[in-house]
C-alpha cells in the first residue's frame, strides 16, 4: 500500500463509493479513503481526526490531472456548501 500516492487512494475511494457515476460528498470520500490506508490521513497529534486538508490537496492534484471534478453546491446547513466530487468521464479506471 506504500506505493500508493495520497491521489491514487483519494482516486480509489471515490470510485469505490460510485463517484464514477454521482457526485459524492468530499467527508464521505475521506472516510472510505481512511477505511483503504488507515491513519494515513489522520492528524499527527489528534489521531481520531482525518485531515481533510490531506483529502483536499490530493483531490486538487486529481482534478489538475484531469481525473477529477468539483461540484459545489448550496447545502442545507446555515448556507455553507457542500463540496462534491466526481471522477471525469475519461476517468482510466472502471468497475470491472
Amino acid at each position: 500500500m506504500s506505493s500508493l500516492t495520497n491521489e491514487d487512494l483519494v482516486l480509489g475511494a471515490l470510485l469505490a463509493l460510485g463517484g464514477d457515476l454521482d457526485p459524492i460528498h468530499i467527508e464521505d470520500i475521506a472516510v472510505r479513503a481512511d477505511e483503504i490506508a488507515p491513519g494515513r490521513f489522520r492528524w499527527q497529534k489528534y489521531t481520531q481526526h482525518i485531515n481533510l486538508q490531506s483529502i483536499y490537496k490530493a483531490l486538487k492534484d486529481a482534478r489538475l490531472r484531469g481525473n477529477v471534478r468539483g461540484k459545489p453546491s448550496a447545502g442545507s446547513c446555515g448556507g455553507r456548501s457542500r463540496e462534491l466530487r466526481r471522477l471525469t468521464d475519461g476517468f482510466p479506471l472502471s468497475r470491472e
